[in-house]
């Protein structure tokens, strides 16, 4: 359960100190304040008045901290991973680094990896809070002295046990659109991406199960023009994407489809995110795709999404990927030559080998028969033939009146070969 703590409670009267509470309850709902029941996060009222008179709704909130305070669980077990938020030399003692145990377990004497800057050091001495301690464990705040490490080369990062986190240039991540991100996310653009304490540039390529054809070809609705009830139900579809957690699971088998945007209406989202410079984490993890370069004088959010990292990718995963992208080309009927046999034209620019197209399937219109390319005719045409054509030269000749020839297929978006797929 969230709790919001709302000063100036003291100094408004119960009518707008109620209208106040209501306008919290609106601002949070949907978000991480809200509990993950559907309960309602709590609202309390503070003021912090002056003079002789004592502060109110301070022992409100401590209750109702008490109440909702919930004691992690904390697992000395597990390979290590330390958050490192300062870094500075010591005359004579070495170099400190302060951080938070975000896993596992360390102690002096025990060799850390920084794989930032592909070193290892032991520790030497370790102090929480001023005091010398011997280990610290998963959620401890703690100073670490090591030795020979130039404080200069380190200021944010990672340290870890040894081989627990790599670089990672290209990742698989689950993603979803923030909601009060209002600008689309698009494929190929570039992003600022977070991890942990570190944000490069990257691009990103998005994509998902695949759409009806005719639903693709439309793209993502605009909206306006909403009924007040219509609004409400978006708005209820929105709060319940915000609670559905990130896929964890890929399937490498299954095809995806490549989209120009995310979807900012889909629980099932993925991207390929490629680093501009590679950065060390402890695979899988929390991540943050944002425009930071954008106006900073406006209120709006610059935050795009957030995601989840599933795995690193080499070259060669990442070209395995069966991420498509629908092509479709479009063609003229230069005349029928027999009842299954009809010459075309204007399929393909100047200079393609049309070759490669032999054996592919067209189709006349939206809805006519289908046939395959036969061969070449000439330099710039083409041989089309029906073999199920059971109508005749005549039919042949009516379903190629004020028709056009299309070529659908595929191509997989990360593949070297740039190879076409046609499936049924």
């Amino acid at each position: 359960v969230g709790v919001a703590a709302r000063p100036g409670g003291g100094v408004l009267d119960a009518a707008k100190s109620e209208n106040k509470a209501e306008g919290v309850s609106s601002v949070t709902e949907g978000t991480p304040a809200e509990a993950e029941d559907g309960e309602d996060e709590s609202a309390v009222a503070l003021s912090s008045r002056k003079g002789d008179t004592a502060p109110e709704g301070i022992t409100e909130l401590l209750e109702v901290l008490q109440q909702n305070v919930r004691l992690p669980q904390r697992d000395p077990d597990g390979p290590l991973l330390f958050a490192i938020d300062h870094c500075f030399p010591i005359k004579g003692q070495g170099t400190v680094i302060t951080g938070t145990v975000l896993s596992g377990s360390m102690k002096v004497g025990m060799e850390i990896d920084f794989p930032e800057l592909k070193q290892q050091r032991r520790i030497k001495s370790m102090q929480m809070f001023k005091k010398p301690v011997q280990a610290a464990t998963q959620g401890d705040r703690v100073g670490v002295c090591v030795t020979q490490l130039d404080a200069k080369s380190l200021e944010r990062g990672i340290a870890c046990s040894h081989g627990h986190v790599t670089l990672v240039s290209t990742v698989l991540v689950s993603v979803r659109q923030i909601r009060f991100f209002k600008a689309a996310c698009k494929t190929s653009a570039k992003f600022h991406f977070t991890v942990g304490h570190t944000t490069v540039m990257g691009t990103a390529t998005f994509f998902g199960p695949p759409q009806d054809p005719l639903v693709a070809s439309q793209g993502l609705k605009a909206e306006g023009g909403m009924s007040k009830a219509d609004e409400e139900a978006a708005l209820a579809r929105t709060v319940q994407l915000a609670r559905t957690p990130l896929a964890e699971h890929f399937d490498e088998s299954a095809e995806y489809e490549w989209f120009e945007q995310l979807d900012p209406e889909s629980a099932d989202m993925w991207a390929v995110v490629q680093l501009e410079t590679p950065v060390a984490c402890a695979l899988p993890a929390v991540a943050i795709g944002s425009h930071l370069d954008g106006a900073t004088t406006s209120s709006t959010c610059r935050l795009a999404f957030n995601g989840r990292m599933l795995r690193a990718l080499t070259v060669e995963e990442t070209h395995a990927l069966r991420i498509f992208k629908r092509k479709c080309k479009e063609g003229q009927i230069e005349r029928v030559q027999d009842e299954r046999t009809v010459i075309c034209k204007s399929l393909f620019k100047q200079g393609t080998d049309m070759n490669l197209f032999v054996g592919m399937s067209v189709q006349l219109g939206d809805d006519g028969p289908v046939g395959r390319i036969d061969g070449t005719f000439g330099k710039t045409k083409f041989k089309c033939v029906f073999p199920d054509n059971e109508r005749g030269l005549e039919g042949l000749q009516d379903a190629c009146h004020k028709a056009r020839l299309f070529l659908r297929y595929k191509r997989f978006v990360f593949d070297p070969n740039k190879r076409m797929i046609q499936t049924p």
